[in-house]
């Protein structure tokens, strides 16, 4: 599920990634701050904001846009990374910020549930979701994660990258099969 804990863990992961030498605590404080901006556009469905609604594209609309985490990045770091002790690695924090915040709606692409993505957006209004979506509003366990039963309901063919996986037959011959054994009954 995209909770907000899963996006401020995946910002998290990327902010290790990417981090500078001795990454202050603001670094992480902000970098988790972007990634959950993008779900302040819940503001625009408040009633009597049908401007608001409709300059954002609804929800998963334009904050949770590649071009939008692009100026939030850049706003973050002409902001709070003033001063000398930022010189020199702004280049950097400015990508991570970026990162933190596209992580959101590139996550919400692998959703099972939920409207689609305008991930360009202002450029282009298209709203997009990933063809493999293994997120899904159920309670997920490790359990649930490994039955055979539950990895097939989620699997769909061509759009699960087990299923497209095309593997070559011991002795040559040039003849491939699909990898499909994950699908097998319990």
């Amino acid at each position: 599920m995209a909770s907000p804990l899963g996006h401020t863990a995946v910002a998290l992961a990327l902010g290790v990634a990417l981090q500078p030498a001795q990454a202050p605590r603001r670094y992480w404080v902000l970098g988790v701050c972007c990634c959950l901006l993008p779900d302040l556009d819940f503001l625009g469905r408040w009633p009597g904001n049908r401007r608001l609604e409709a300059l954002l594209d609804g929800h998963r609309g334009l904050t949770h846009s590649i071009p939008f985490a692009f100026l939030v990045g850049l706003l973050v770091v002409l902001t709070a990374c003033v001063g000398p002790e930022w010189r020199g690695r702004r280049g950097r924090l400015w990508a991570y910020f970026t990162a933190a915040t596209a992580s959101h709606g590139l996550v919400d692409c692998l959703t099972a549930y939920g409207a689609s993505v305008a991930l360009l957006a202002p450029i282009s209004w298209v709203r997009v979701k990933a063809p493999w979506q293994p997120l899904s509003q159920d309670r997920v366990t490790a359990s649930s994660i490994a039955s055979p039963r539950n990895r097939a309901a989620r699997c769909s063919g061509s759009s699960c990258p087990p299923c497209s996986w095309r593997v070559r037959s011991p002795g040559g011959g040039g003849a491939s099969r699909n990898f499909d054994t994950h699908h097998a009954a319990p």
